[in-house]
């Protein structure tokens, strides 16, 4: 038995010893064109991926779209940074806290609590209600409502005296919920869907570096004047608002003529679906592909807005 151990062992190294000789020899019939055909791909550096998307965001603000939309959307992104700085929550915590108010802390979480209850009934009450409606623009009209009730409701803090006042604000906060519902559906339709996701990029950009740079300049103002007038900061969020409704009312001025073109597409394409519907349905012989016409209606339109409208 040793033995036939043995022979074993030694047949396992010869084969073994062979292995290194058979993949050589494998490797040398090898093209050696193909081998250099062959290109491992370099791996980017961290400076260079922030390059590429530093740039790939700066694409998004500077790339020609057809008539106003480039110029809408930048201003749209500056009026969502200004609405964002406006937005200081602690403010209201140091005015409430002073006389002549003197608010204890369950007072103050009870109209918290009011306020968010009231805008999350609005971000779903509002953009079902303008389901009702068919006008152009609904969620550029939602933001402009959403920021006018909340510049409303700031003056109004801002002049108050009383615990009543200051609670009688927080009706506007319903109307206030329609602003993020309004944001989230204006701003991804001036863009591709492929560059719908570094869009919101920037956004989230926006609503993270505001309320520090809110916070540093709001409670200065409110330290500065708090002696002769505390509601001031409060004034100058509402004044910072009221730009921004006037802001937003003009970029709906702008965006209505490519609304209105939109609107004209959708009819065509609804027209036209319509019709190679009923003529599939009348001649068997003869199917039309409802795709096929709705694509080339599309493209035709697009070309046609294209020639039409100057990019800026």
């Amino acid at each position: 038995m040793p033995g036939v151990y043995l022979s074993l062992i030694r047949k396992k190294n010869f084969f073994l010893s062979k292995i290194p000789v058979f993949i050589g020899q494998n490797n040398s019939h090898a093209s050696p064109s193909g081998s250099a055909d062959i290109q491992v791909e370099q791996p980017k550096s961290l400076a260079t991926k922030l390059r590429d998307n530093v740039c790939a965001i700066g694409e998004v603000l500077l790339q020609k779209r057809p008539g106003w939309t480039r110029c809408c959307l930048i201003m749209s992104l500056f009026f969502v940074m200004v609405e964002f700085l406006a937005l200081d929550q602690s403010l209201l915590f140091l005015l409430v806290k002073r006389k002549p108010f003197s608010w204890s802390d369950k007072v103050f979480s009870y109209f918290s609590l009011l306020r968010g209850l009231l805008f999350s009934l609005g971000m779903v009450i509002c953009p079902l209600l303008l389901t009702l409606v068919h006008w152009l623009g609904k969620d550029s009209l939602m933001i402009i409502i959403g920021i006018a009730a909340s510049a409303a409701s700031f003056f109004l803090i801002a002049a108050a005296h009383t615990t009543e006042e200051i609670f009688l604000t927080a009706v506007f906060t319903i109307f206030c919920g329609a602003i993020g519902p309004g944001y989230r559906s204006f701003l991804p339709r001036m863009v591709p869907k492929e560059q719908t996701a570094r869009l919101l990029t920037i956004c989230s950009m926006i609503m993270a570096f505001c309320p520090m740079m809110s916070a540093a300049v709001f409670n200065s103002i409110f330290t500065a004047s708090m002696e002769w007038w505390p509601g001031f900061a409060f004034f100058v969020g509402g004044v910072l608002q009221l730009l921004v409704v006037i802001g937003q009312g003009g970029i709906h001025i702008l965006m209505r003529p490519q609304w209105l073109l939109e609107k004209r597409l959708k009819a065509q394409i609804m027209t036209h679906s319509l019709t190679v519907g009923g003529d599939i349905g009348r001649n068997d012989g003869d199917i039309a592909s409802t795709s096929t016409v709705v694509s080339d209606l599309h493209s035709g339109a697009l070309e046609e807005q294209r020639n039409t409208s100057y990019p800026r």
